[in-house]
């Protein structure tokens, strides 16, 4: 039997971690507010380093890494990340502004599925996402508008018929109806000739 993980602290008291826990559920922190829960079981010496990460939902090596780094530096040093993310976002700050500019000015359709916005995308910036990645942007910009970090945006985009999709649907449709007329009247004028 594995032995109980223990960990004690003269400067932070249960009460404090469970401060730091409603602080980082209140920021929508989940990644923090796990880190603390891991503390607040290992403090209470009761259980073992696989039930703490059984109780938590993560993996036992993170456990020990996050209990090392409370031995380390306290809650400050489980509320920062260590890493940095390998790659840049899919879309800049930039391309946000203008995407949301078109969605306000009614430029672009918001719709289930979000096929417009893919579309937009490609056209306006060259940038093939999938769906899904469409999805996961939408919801954050939309996220970022509810709370006002976005609400600045001009409504007027720089070229409505660049963006808008239902006229471009039009005109590929007349075009076509076009080109279908000009190709019986060759016909029945190669007939009438004939």
């Amino acid at each position: 039997m594995r032995p109980k993980l223990k960990i004690t602290s003269s400067t932070y008291s249960r009460e404090d971690l469970l401060d730091h826990i409603d602080d980082a559920h209140f920021q929508k922190n989940w990644k923090v507010k796990r880190r603390y829960q891991v503390i607040l079981f290992a403090l209470s010496g009761k259980y073992t380093t696989d039930e703490i990460a059984e109780l938590v939902g993560c993996s036992r090596a993170s456990v020990t890494n996050w209990v090392k780094r409370w031995r380390e530096g306290g809650p400050f040093a489980l509320g920062s990340n260590r890493y940095k993310p390998t790659r840049a976002p899919a879309l800049t700050e930039e391309m946000v502004v203008d995407l949301v500019e078109h969605l306000t000015a009614g430029l672009i359709s918001g719709g289930k599925g979000h096929e417009s916005i893919q579309v937009w995308l490609k056209e306006r910036y060259d940038l093939d996402l999938a769906i899904t990645a469409v999805d996961y942007w939408y919801s954050k910009i939309w996220d970022r508008f509810c709370k006002g970090e976005l609400q600045d945006c001009d409504a007027s985009p720089k070229n409505p018929l660049e963006v808008d999709l239902g006229n471009r649907q039009r005109l590929e449709d007349r075009e076509k109806k076009r080109t279908e007329r000009d190709r019986r009247r060759r016909q029945l004028g190669l007939v009438a000739c004939a």
